[in-house]
């Protein structure tokens, strides 16, 4: 997937206003928790980074720092390491684009030998996210089925070993 899909799913699987303020939030509120949908384009986009792929160009072209998807939170730009591209984190764990376009979730811990897989290349970790974000907003329908919504994850991101990167992201639905 694309850059600009991405960003468009994204903001796509808001909930209206209508449907936050039936949970009794106020406008602030409302706000705050549609502002997790949006991404805005830079006004001068700087060039990302070569091996980065599109979450390089995402994180290049777009403020992400404001979007949540999941327990995925995005940086305000593609850091380099010697393991290759930060580009965000899940909870406090990096998240990374290795040198071989992997994407891949290291521990905070610092252990390079503990990570989980996430995807084979950029692009289709924002594939699999997008699914992600297509079951969290059909939320009732998937309620639980968390073993199908990761599994479907799963093979959106084109790695069969990043089962339990998203059945860690599923596991809200039980």
């Amino acid at each position: 997937m694309k850059a600009e899909e991405f960003i468009r799913t994204i903001s796509e699987a808001a909930p209206s206003d209508d449907v936050l303020a039936n949970y009794g939030l106020d406008n602030a509120e409302i706000e705050d928790i549609q502002k997790t949908f949006q991404a805005f384009p830079r006004t001068s986009a700087p060039v990302p980074p070569d091996g980065s792929g599109e979450v390089g160009r995402l994180i290049a072209e777009f403020d992400c720092t404001s979007l949540e998807v999941g327990l995925i939170r995005f940086d305000p730009q593609i850091t380099e390491l010697n393991l290759g591209f930060r580009f965000g984190v899940c909870e406090a764990d990096p998240l990374v684009i290795v040198k071989d376009g992997s994407v891949v979730m290291y521990d905070h811990s610092g252990s390079p030998a503990s990570l989980l897989h996430c995807a084979l290349d950029s692009e289709l970790f924002l594939d699999a996210l997008a699914v992600f974000v297509e079951i969290r907003a059909r939320k009732k329908e998937w309620k639980g089925r968390q073993v199908e919504a990761t599994k479907k994850c799963c093979a959106a991101s084109g790695d069969p070993n990043s089962i339990n990167f998203y059945g860690m992201l599923c596991s809200f639905l039980g």
